[in-house]
């Protein structure tokens, strides 16, 4: 699939260089199978896309790094992907970006990658991945980076250093040092610890998962619109507050009918409090999803649905999933959803307040869809008319 992506262009001041001819791209959803084959914006004086020394992408939604971006910048020389939810980075989304000097991944949720991730980035001179909560990194992963002058660990959970060897003062470690740092003594007995916890919550639910076809031990039922749905109160009780207080008040029940939530809607929620998975099937409606996992507080599942729905948004149903972010708290949600209603008035200014005030936004978003019935109305009667003999 291929994107088109409109951007604002600045110049900003980077560690790269004072003054960056920057293409700025923010609040976008990117999905990992399309490729960016166009971006758009209004050039500073006499710029042009040949002019484009960095890449910024902020508070996007990106499940991969973003592929086609040399082709439209062939001069770029660094990217920067800040707080836009990227959890996984590998050397093969890299390829495309070997001759960058500058690298950030930044307030992202990566916590692992390999040694080899690097490997082709030989002209790399300042990579940064602070504000990531990484839990393991290759002890060799900055090996072959002859040109390094700057790496930032900062806020990254074990690390929390800077190396910076354009600015002395701010450097906390020679290069040297941060190497020792991943040497394969620490990172061995690091991921050690983090084996074991991870072995352990995964021998539970493996156990769980087992545990949803013996019946036999099941000692509760829930009855969702005559449906029933045999179930261990312990499970219960451990993954939702709300029904742990139900049994808690009446801890000789033996059943429980639920309203308000669908026996389809229930089968997702079943599945998540016995294996901790998130099934994203067609099938399931998200909206109703979320509603019922946040009236049972089970929050993962709940945060789950509504990441699931930034990819699901279009002009016909923005302003619900904004209001169903707003209840909620769901900001991405809230702000995706009101990016895409921005699209309907087609460059129209919009102001931002009116996220605030959805009963003035449903008004304008009517009057804007009238005006676009009545405008393609008119052109239908004009290709009849032209069309008549």
């Amino acid at each position: 699939m291929s994107h088109n992506i409109q951007c604002e262009f600045e110049v900003l001041n980077w560690k790269l260089s004072y003054f960056t001819y920057t293409c700025c791209i923010q609040n976008k959803i990117i999905d990992e199978n399309e490729k960016i084959e166009r971006i758009y914006g209004v050039h500073l004086n006499k710029k042009t896309y040949q002019d484009v020394i960095l890449v910024y992408f902020n508070d996007c939604k990106i499940s991969k790094v973003p592929q086609g971006l040399t082709t439209i910048f062939p001069n770029m020389q660094g990217i920067v992907i800040n707080n836009s939810n990227l959890t996984y980075i590998e050397r093969e989304d890299l390829k495309e970006y070997n001759k960058l000097k500058m690298l950030y991944i930044e307030n992202n949720k990566i916590q692992i990658f390999s040694e080899n991730l690097l490997v082709d980035m030989k002209l790399l001179e300042l990579f940064s991945m602070r504000g990531n909560k990484i839990s393991y990194i290759e002890p060799d992963f900055l090996d072959g980076l002859d040109k390094l002058k700057y790496a930032n660990f900062k806020d990254c959970g074990y690390i929390n250093l800077v190396y910076d060897s354009i600015d002395p003062h701010m450097s906390d470690v020679s290069l040297q040092e941060l190497k020792k740092l991943l040497s394969k003594k620490f990172q061995q007995s690091l991921w050690k610890r983090f084996s074991e916890r991870q072995r352990a919550k995964t021998e539970l639910f493996n156990h769980l998962k087992e545990a949803i076809d013996k019946n036999n031990l099941k000692d509760f039922k829930l009855i969702v619109d005559k449906e029933v749905f045999k179930i261990h109160k312990l499970v219960l009780a451990a993954r939702s507050p709300v029904f742990a207080e139900m049994i808690e008040n009446n801890p000789d029940a033996e059943s429980l009918n639920l309203v308000d939530i669908s026996p389809a809607t229930f089968r997702e929620i079943y599945n998540f409090m016995y294996t901790n998975e998130f099934r994203k099937s067609e099938e399931v409606n998200l909206v109703n999803l979320l509603i019922a996992s946040e009236k049972l507080k089970i929050k993962r599942l709940a945060n789950f649905a509504a990441n699931a729905l930034l990819y699901q948004i279009t002009h016909e149903n923005a302003f619900d999933l904004m209001v169903l972010g707003t209840k909620y708290g769901y900001e991405d949600l809230k702000k995706m959803s009101f990016e895409k209603i921005k699209e309907i008035f087609d460059g129209e200014e919009i102001d931002e307040g009116l996220v605030d005030n959805p009963e003035k936004l449903k008004k304008l978003i009517y009057l804007k869809n009238e005006e676009i019935r009545y405008i393609n109305d008119l052109k239908q009667k004009f290709k009849n008319i032209m069309n008549e003999n």
